[in-house]
C-alpha cells in the first residue's frame, strides 16, 4: 500500500478496510522511509566524530532569526543559562529515550555538541532550541466497525506535526491542540465534539513545508566588477512557503504587487531610518536589493518580494532608578516576528497575547484596540533598516525595527498581560542600567555588533 495512493485529498475521513494494527504498521513504514530518505541525504558531509577533527575543526556559523513561535536566544543573552542533558524547567534538554535510555551529549564551552559528529555548520541554525530539538508527528484516527478512519486535512496531508519542548510529558504538537480547541469552541463536549473532529476540516490548518528542510545555501564569491559582455545572473532560490502567507511567484497572472508603496494591507516601502524612508530599484517589475547582488535571485525563504519587515520588542519598566526587563524563564527576553506593516510595531503573536490577556481580565472588547494602539505609541525604536542576513537575495531582503516597550507607561494593558503570563515570566533587573536612554543605547550597541552592519545597509544610518 503506497502512501500517496492511500492518502488522497478529501474533506472527509479516509477509510481503510483493515485492522488497526495493519494500518499502524503500514503508516509506520511509510513515515520511516520518507524521513530516512531526507536525513540520509545529509550524511557524510564531515568527519564522523569530534575526535577525527585535526587540525582543529571550526564550523561555518549559521544562526537564523527565529521563525518559530519561540526560540532559544543566542548565548550572548545575559539571562540565558540553559541546563543541558537535564530537565530545564518546562524544556527537556535530554535526548530521547531509546534502548540506551537517555544517552548524553557532549557539552563544551557551555554549548551542546551534536553526538553524530561535525556537520560543517555551527550555531542554532533554523531550529528553535540549542541541543536536541523534538519533532512530533501525530495522526488522528478512529475505529468504525470494520474500518479505521484517518482524518485528512484540506491539503490531503494526514499528519499534525511540530516541535515540542517536552516529548515525554507534553507530546502533542501545538497545531493539534489548536484543532482540538476549535472543536470544543464550535461544538461543545462529548459525542458532538468527537463527530466534529472527523467531519469538519478547517482550511487554516493546512500543513506547510517546515523551514527546517531547507538546506543552508553554499557560500558564493561575488565579484561586483564584472567583465563587459558577461551579465550577472544569480542562482535561483525559491522555497515553498513555510509561513502562514507568502507572495506568489511572478508567474501567477493575478499577482500585481505595487512596490515602493502601500499595497493594500502590505506595506512594500522600506522602513523609516534616520536617513529617512529610502526607496529601491524595480527592474522589469522585480525589486532589486539596495545592498547589491548576493549571488541568489528569487524570494528565497522570505514571505515577501522586496523588503520583509522583522520586528523585535523588549518589554521593560523603570522603578526606583533601576531598569527591569521582562524575562521568560528558560527562554528569550524578546518578542519577535515578521509583520506586513512597519507601523504595526508589535509582532502578531504578541498582539494575540495582549488580546487574550485583556479578554481574561474582563476588559471590554471595544477597548482592546484602543489600548493596544496606545501601547504602540509607547514603543521606543532603537535601531531600524536593512541588515546583513543569510536569507537575503537579489530580490528579497530583511529590514528590522527593534523596540523597547515601557510596560509601566501602559498600566491597564500591562497589568492584564502580566497576570496572564505571570507563571512563565518574571522581572529581572539589568545590572547598572538606570534609565531607558541607557537601555536603548546598550541595545543599539549590542545589535550593531550582532548584525555586523556596514555602509551598504540602511540600518547604518542609526550609527551616525
Amino acid at each position: 500500500m503506497e502512501c500517496k495512493k492511500t492518502m488522497k485529498c478529501h474533506y472527509t475521513p479516509n477509510r481503510f478496510a483493515a485492522p488497526y494494527e495493519f494500518v499502524r504498521l503500514t503508516l509506520q513504514s511509510c513515515l520511516a522511509s520518507a524521513l530516512w530518505e531526507f536525513y540520509n541525504s545529509r550524511a557524510g558531509r564531515g568527519p564522523k566524530t569530534w575526535d577525527d577533527t585535526y587540525p582543529p575543526y571550526v564550523g561555518t556559523q549559521w544562526n537564523v532569526d527565529c521563525c518559530w513561535k519561540e526560540c532559544d536566544p543566542p548565548f550572548t543573552d545575559p539571562f540565558f543559562s540553559p541546563k543541558f542533558n537535564e530537565k530545564d524547567g518546562k524544556i527537556d534538554r535530554r535526548r530521547l529515550k531509546t534502548r540506551c535510555k537517555f544517552p548524553k551529549y557532549l557539552v563544551r564551552g557551555e554549548k551542546p555538541w551534536n553526538p553524530a559528529g561535525p556537520t560543517g555548520y555551527a550555531g542554532r541554525g533554523l531550529f528553535p532550541r540549542w541541543g536536541p530539538n523534538f519533532f512530533v508527528r501525530a495522526l488522528l484516527i478512529r475505529k468504525q466497525k470494520r474500518t479505521t478512519e484517518i482524518l485528512l486535512q484540506e491539503s490531503g496531508y494526514a499528519y499534525f506535526e511540530g516541535f515540542v519542548d517536552d516529548v515525554t510529558n507534553d507530546p502533542l504538537p501545538e497545531i493539534l491542540r489548536l484543532f482540538a480547541d476549535e472543536g470544543l469552541t464550535r461544538s461543545g463536549y462529548g459525542a458532538e465534539q468527537k463527530s466534529m473532529l472527523f467531519n469538519h476540516v478547517l482550511a487554516t490548518f493546512r500543513v506547510q513545508k517546515p523551514c527546517t528542510q531547507e538546506e543552508p545555501p553554499e557560500p558564493v564569491n561575488i565579484t561586483r566588477f564584472r567583465k563587459p559582455g558577461r551579465p550577472y545572473v544569480g542562482t535561483r532560490w525559491n522555497v515553498a512557503c513555510c509561513w502562514d502567507k507568502c507572495d506568489p511567484f511572478f508567474t501567477d497572472p493575478l499577482f500585481k504587487p505595487q512596490f515602493n508603496a502601500r499595497d493594500g494591507n502590505i506595506d512594500r516601502r522600506r522602513v523609516w531610518t534616520q536617513c529617512g524612508r529610502l526607496t529601491y530599484t524595480v527592474q522589469n517589475g522585480v525589486p532589486s536589493n539596495p545592498a547589491g547582488i548576493t549571488g541568489y535571485s528569487g524570494r528565497g525563504l522570505f514571505r515577501r518580494w522586496g523588503p520583509n519587515f522583522y520586528t523585535k520588542v523588549l518589554i521593560a519598566m523603570r522603578e526606583k532608578n533601576q531598569v527591569y526587563v521582562l524575562w521568560k524563564k528558560n527562554g528569550t527576553s524578546f518578542y519577535e516576528g515578521f509583520v506586513d506593516n512597519f507601523d504595526e510595531g508589535f509582532p502578531k503573536f504578541l498582539v494575540d497575547l495582549f488580546n487574550k490577556a485583556l479578554y481574561i481580565g474582563k476588559v471590554e472588547g471595544t477597548e482592546h484596540t484602543e489600548l493596544i494602539q496606545e501601547a504602540r505609541k509607547n514603543l521606543k525604536l532603537y535601531i531600524s533598516g536593512s541588515v546583513p542576513h543569510p536569507w537575503n537575495t537579489d530580490n528579497a531582503w530583511i529590514e528590522i525595527s527593534n523596540y523597547v516597550f515601557r510596560c509601566d507607561k501602559s498600566p491597564v494593558l500591562c497589568k492584564a498581560f502580566l497576570k496572564y503570563v505571570g507563571k512563565d515570566y518574571q522581572w529581572r533587573p539589568w545590572a547598572n542600567m538606570h534609565t531607558t536612554k541607557e537601555l536603548l543605547a546598550e541595545l543599539k550597541r549590542s545589535d550593531t555588533q550582532r548584525y555586523r552592519i556596514n555602509a551598504n545597509y540602511s540600518a547604518f544610518c542609526a550609527l551616525h
